[in-house]
């Protein structure tokens, strides 16, 4: 059966390339099809153009035009021509004859059912040097924020159903339609497959691409990341105010160039001992999750140690601690895993981290006084974690002994009342996951894993003390420790700002210090921290091939099931 399809391509000033263009379209279209059409999109070309595509519309008829009556922008005309469409397929190429047109003949057999579009790459790409590393950064960018697998997203020549375009929005104006044809197509659930396709050499003409093009598209891909992942602006915007704050309460009344030399100084030799001792707490941590995860299944502590590392990269990138939901979204897709049950199992690991902390400065402050803000932060860590303590324990025994506690009976009905089957699922799960709570001998064992956790931190801690020579008692790292982590539970984007005032406040309570040499010390603690594990995880990430676009849509309560 041959098929029904649309040919178009988008002009702007191509006199000499929009003939030879639209005559090889339509002879091989004739060759292949019966119910075709060949249109050009003049997009307010300045040149000839208009002029020899309106002749060719009258001397063959299957080809028609559509100007613009200035010039739009490539991704607006490619618009035009997706909504001009009237065939069942549609496919698009460049005005400049850089592709065979005679590769159709492969895309179309792979248009079977069940597929939705077919996009080609460019086999042997015929483009200047840089124009193909500045398009191969950029899909390595676009696959790693989007998950995207396609090998040449931004190559102009794909296969749809004009269907396709019922469920999708396309919004861009300029270059980035692509990319933003690809992730809502895949976001929607879209069939895509791919073909190799022959690249030519510009033969007539020249590039309408501009460097200014480069800073539009980036402009248009920050618009789109926004769109896809809905960001919480309020969550965002709070998150960015009090960085901002706390950078600004941070380097008041700082010398930089005493800052830059405290940095300088540092004993690079402690820092790399301290990173160690860091990496050390994330095997442990990794442990730790082994023992909270070993009543549903047995992991190779290498995979948990890969989860631990993306949610803290995420950590370190978003707003509000998300990392957290990210790594149980993760591991629970790349393990076939209850991903609701794992995320139990991450706020069991907050739980007790936090509890930790609670016991380390609680053995501090019985020796030694600080200023009433230490103590407020004290008893607020108290009120936070052990409040979080009771409601879940109370919770949980209330389903695994069949107590019909309140808390308990308020989220079973809630339940019946509100969610469907899935969302009852999910819950069930996450409870499931907090039984753990139950087990004396487990919990000892996560309190003691705990301790070893924060005092590998704590020894890092301790080896930038040396690191920048600050005279310090024994206690200090400890202190430092519970002070910043404590004060992490104020949101920020990335603990940026957060981070260094907490240390800052934690070592002035301790020693009259410089504050050029405070805040060396605390930025560079935190870089250290931020900068490997971030890497690592981004890592991680690539190898997991983590779909972020349908990782935004299930991230939400009732599909954090399996």
């Amino acid at each position: 059966m041959k098929p029904s399809i649309t040919v178009f391509f988008p002009c702007y000033n191509e006199e000499e390339n929009v003939e030879k263009q639209t005559l090889d379209v339509d002879s091989v279209l004739g060759e292949i099809a019966d119910d075709y059409e060949v249109v050009i999109v003049n997009d307010g070309s300045t040149d000839r153009t208009a002029e020899i595509a309106d002749r060719l519309a009258a001397e063959h008829p299957h080809v028609r035009v559509i100007h613009h009556p200035h010039n739009l922008g490539y991704g607006t005309a490619l618009k035009t021509g997706f909504l001009g469409a009237r065939k069942d397929l549609v496919l698009y190429t460049d005005g400049d004859n850089q592709f065979d047109i005679h590769d159709i003949k492969k895309l179309l057999p792979l248009m079977r059912e069940g597929v939705d579009m077919v996009v080609g790459y460019r086999i042997n790409r015929q483009d200047k040097p840089l124009r193909k590393i500045v398009s191969r950064v950029y899909n390595r960018i676009i696959r790693l924020i989007f998950g995207l697998k396609a090998r040449d997203i931004d190559c102009a020549f794909k296969l749809f159903r004009r269907s396709v375009f019922d469920r999708i929005e396309i919004k861009s104006e300029r270059f980035l339609i692509d990319t933003e044809i690809l992730v809502k197509s895949k976001r929607a659930g879209l069939k895509i497959v791919e073909m190799g396709v022959t690249h030519l050499p510009r033969m007539g003409g020249k590039s309408s691409v501009a460097p200014g093009d480069v800073f539009r598209t980036l402009h248009e891909l920050s618009h789109l990341w926004v769109h896809i992942f809905a960001v919480n602006w309020k969550k965002l915007i709070l998150s960015s105010l009090v960085s901002t704050a706390f950078i600004v309460l941070i380097v008041r009344n700082i010398d930089f160039r005493s800052f830059a030399a405290e940095i300088g100084k540092a004993d690079k030799s402690y820092i790399w001992i301290g990173l160690a001792a860091y990496g050390a707490s994330f095997w442990f941590r990794s442990i730790r999750w082994r023992l909270l995860l070993i009543p549903e299944r047995k992991f190779r502590i290498g995979e948990l140690f890969s989860g631990i590392v993306i949610g803290w990269m995420a950590n370190n990138v978003l707003p509000v601690r998300m990392g957290e939901v990210v790594r149980a979204y993760d591991f629970g897709r790349v393990h076939k895993f209850s991903k609701s049950l794992c995320f139990s199992t991450i706020v069991v690991e907050r739980l007790f981290d936090g509890l930790t902390l609670i016991l380390f400065l609680a053995l501090i402050l019985m020796c030694v006084s600080f200023k009433p803000v230490i103590n407020q932060v004290f008893v607020l860590g108290i009120l936070i974690f052990f409040s979080l303590f009771v409601i879940l324990f109370y919770l949980v025994a209330g389903r695994a002994l069949g107590r019909d506690t309140g808390i308990y009976r308020f989220i079973d009905n809630f339940g019946q009342k509100y969610l469907k089957a899935e969302g009852q699922f999910v819950i069930s799960n996450f409870l499931k996951g907090l039984e753990v709570l139950l087990q004396e001998k487990v919990m000892l064992a996560v309190l003691g894993l705990s301790v070893v956790v924060w005092t590998m931190e704590a020894g890092m801690y301790a080896c930038f003390i040396q690191a920048f020579h600050l005279d310090l008692p024994a206690y200090a790292p400890f202190f430092i420790l519970c002070i910043v982590n404590l004060g992490l539970i104020v949101p920020s984007i990335g603990y940026v700002g957060t981070f260094e005032w907490f240390c800052k406040l934690a070592l002035l309570q301790l020693s009259a210090l410089d504050p050029a040499l405070v805040t060396g010390y605390a930025v560079a603690l935190h870089a250290t921290q931020y900068i490997p594990v971030t890497i690592l995880g981004i890592i991680f990430f690539i190898r997991h091939n983590f779909d972020v676009v349908r990782a935004r849509d299930e991230i939400k309560v009732t599909a954090l099931g399996d």
